[in-house]
């Protein structure tokens, strides 16, 4: 604590900024536990100003998935069809995908920084998520900056096993 994470995650995300590029920015709350919470933030803002040929094309290939994290895609996208209903895994697949996809399409408009703020207050779903986004196959222009107080980590903690982990 106190060695200015966040200062330096922003003075990252200004440059890559100012060079062109896109910053998406979600934060972790100790006291509010929504799950999936920083790509909320971060997606939501950029459904909300992206292009529609970028939303349409997204929607075409995954659907109304993202709808279950940024309902605003409902309001950009007419006709949006309904997420699918499968097994709880299959759904937390398909959103995964859902999600990657989208920044994936975002970045070939122009490069993406991804914040991710207070990841020592994120649970198992934000955790499985970004794991899932850094470990996808899916070609990108995407960097993303997590913040966190590794003293803050406990041994169970879901970010201490992700980080450990060296697939």
């Amino acid at each position: 604590p106190g060695i200015g994470m966040p200062r330096r995650a922003t003075v990252a995300a200004r440059a890559a900024h100012a060079a062109g590029g896109a910053v998406l920015f979600g934060a972790c709350d100790e006291d509010v536990a929504v799950p999936y919470r920083p790509f909320v933030d971060a997606l939501r803002h950029y459904v909300v100003h992206a292009p529609e040929e970028v939303l349409a094309t997204h929607v075409r290939t995954h659907r109304g998935e993202l709808a279950r994290l940024v309902p605003e895609l409902a309001g950009r996208v007419p006709d949006l069809p309904p997420p699918q209903v499968a097994e709880a895994e299959t759904e937390r697949f398909l959103l995964f995908e859902a999600v990657t996809g989208l920044l994936a399409a975002a970045s070939r408009e122009r490069p993406l920084v991804l914040v991710l703020d207070d990841l020592h207050w994120a649970g198992a779903p934000e955790v499985l998520l970004l794991k899932h986004l850094v470990r996808s196959s899916e070609p990108m222009r995407v960097l993303v900056i997590g913040t966190y107080r590794d003293t803050d980590l406990a041994r169970t903690h879901p970010l201490t096993a992700a980080l450990a982990d060296p697939g």
